[in-house]
């Protein structure tokens, strides 16, 4: 609880709870047909009906048995083979734009075995990638490019690794950091004695 009441005013976790998850209803629901399901021809939801709901209210009804959850299919078989051929090269944005925080909140409900594991295991091959192309100084177009592929939290890493490039910058053309020779010369451009 101390978790919800944490993010209760971070527009990213609202942003991430309100991604739509597919999943299947186990009980019934009446009145509530159309409201859940558009599609929907009857006010009530039958048995076995596959809809998407957003994650704040699958999660749970989940708990409560209510429904259960299906792997998105940005978290399946296929999308799980192609990370591990190349993960910096997929685009996340248009898949799940929160990728790795609805990751999170669904690994801790426990019905998805290796989700956590196939998610971290993306995370550390694109944060090699991401921070060294941070480092490099990536600007223009080509930050334009990889940043629209990048899920929110990618995003926000890319953009702390630019920032801290630029502050180092900053520091060190100021003066503070300002380079030194340490080899001493003579007028006629003989190295000194001594040293």
């Amino acid at each position: 609880m101390a978790d919800a009441a944490e993010n209760y005013y971070d527009v990213h976790a609202i942003l991430a709870e309100e991604t739509l998850l597919p999943c299947v209803v186990l009980s019934g629901a009446t009145g509530i047909g159309r409201m859940l399901d558009p599609s929907c021809d009857s006010l009530d939801l039958p048995r076995r009906a596959v809809l998407e709901m957003p994650l704040w209210l699958a999660k749970p009804l989940a708990e409560r048995r209510m429904l259960q959850l299906r792997l998105p299919r940005w978290y399946n078989e296929r999308m799980q083979r192609k990370m591990q051929a190349g993960a910096h090269v997929e685009d996340l944005r248009t898949r799940c734009p929160y990728f790795y925080e609805v990751a999170l909140r669904m690994d801790a409900l426990g019905h998805f075995e290796g989700l956590g594991k196939f998610v971290h295991s993306s995370f550390q091959k694109r944060y090699k990638d991401l921070l060294t192309r941070a480092h490099a100084g990536e600007a223009g177009p080509d930050a334009t490019r990889l940043l629209a592929t990048m899920s929110v939290e990618e995003a926000a890493l890319f953009e702390a690794g630019r920032a801290s490039v630029s502050a180092f910058d900053r520091w060190r053309l100021n003066g503070h950091a300002a380079p030194r020779t340490r080899i001493k010369r003579r007028l006629d451009g003989a190295p000194a004695r001594g040293v």
